[in-house]
């Protein structure tokens, strides 16, 4: 889906046809769409779905009729069958072409209307670098909000998997340390970017004293976001080995317990296979109550069996 957006007043407000310094926001845009948009800023194919691409690393370009930047926003997908969000991150691309800004998503994400809903702010499409910065300043604080709800799930799962290890709460745990593998990446990857794009000319020379400062706020809330993310990967994967290791030991007293309980009955099974062979040389064997004799033996030694095993800790 297309929408264009213009200054009217210091305000930003939807316009229905491109013209210079509009900001052209295609998210999940078809392919006809694609195809228009390269076709009138006569750009190449491979440019204009290059941000679609999921694995498409943080990265800046130039050329002599744009320049594109490519940075990883977060987003996610409610999963009502296993009770959580699935979180994880898309590539978004903005273009720089003939006075006008591009920015294509292969989703409709949270970081662009967030844009519309910061008060006291004005979005001025006439200097790019001004929203540009926004935006990045927006993914930023999207990104620090995701981390602290998967934190909050984070902890409503170890709280329940404490009370009973099902595989519904530990499947959710790998799926919260696989987002944050997606978003230490990703935010890495946006760092060593900034840090290019902060070195770059068509970019630096156009901030502002003021706009210069906002990018050292981004690069300084994107590190944030990025040493948030690694604590929480370390701490989320410690406590997946802690829970496997608890595992493990219940899955040993377990099969403890089964080998004691085996010892008492092929100690049953030996006295009863023994008297099961017709031999009249063994002791008893021809004493009128010789049967009762050998069951209660072997219920006795059982039962010490299993005190003994019970007093060492072994049941």
């Amino acid at each position: 889906m297309l929408k264009i957006y213009k200054n009217e007043n210091g305000v930003l407000t939807e316009s229905p046809k491109i013209e210079p310094h509009t900001w052209i926001d295609a998210s999940n845009p078809t392919p006809e769409e694609l195809h228009n948009l390269a076709k009138y800023f006569k750009l190449p194919v491979e440019t204009i779905t290059d941000p679609l691409d999921v694995d498409e690393r943080a990265r800046c370009e130039t050329d002599e009729d744009y320049n594109m930047i490519i940075y990883r926003i977060p987003t996610y997908e409610e999963n009502e069958a296993k009770g959580y969000r699935q979180y994880f991150t898309v590539p978004l691309g903005i273009i720089l072409v003939q006075d006008c800004m591009i920015t294509i998503c292969r989703r409709d994400t949270n970081v662009i209307h967030n844009l519309f809903k910061q008060k006291n702010k004005h979005l001025y499409v006439k200097h790019f670098p001004y929203l540009i910065l926004q935006i990045f300043w927006q993914t930023s604080l999207t990104y620090l909000s995701d981390l602290k709800d998967i934190n909050t799930n984070t902890s409503i799962v170890q709280k329940k998997l404490e009370s009973s290890m099902s595989n519904k709460h530990l499947f959710g745990m790998m799926a919260q340390e696989k987002t944050l593998v997606y978003f230490t990446t990703s935010l890495r990857s946006n760092d060593f970017m900034l840090d290019r794009l902060k070195r770059m000319a068509f970019f630096r020379k156009s901030l502002t004293e003021e706009e210069e400062d906002l990018l050292d706020d981004v690069i300084v809330e994107n590190r944030q976001a990025l040493e948030t993310a690694k604590i929480y990967n370390d701490i989320l994967t410690g406590m997946m080995d802690a829970f496997a290791s608890v595992i493990n030991n219940n899955v040993n007293q377990i099969l403890k317990r089964f080998a004691s309980i085996s010892i008492v009955f092929a100690w049953a099974t030996l006295i009863f296979s023994l008297y099961g062979m017709n031999s009249t040389d063994l002791p008893v064997a021809k004493m009128n109550y010789g049967f009762h004799y050998i069951i209660a033996f072997t219920v006795i030694t059982c039962i010490i069996m299993l005190i003994l095993f019970w007093r060492k800790k072994l049941l």
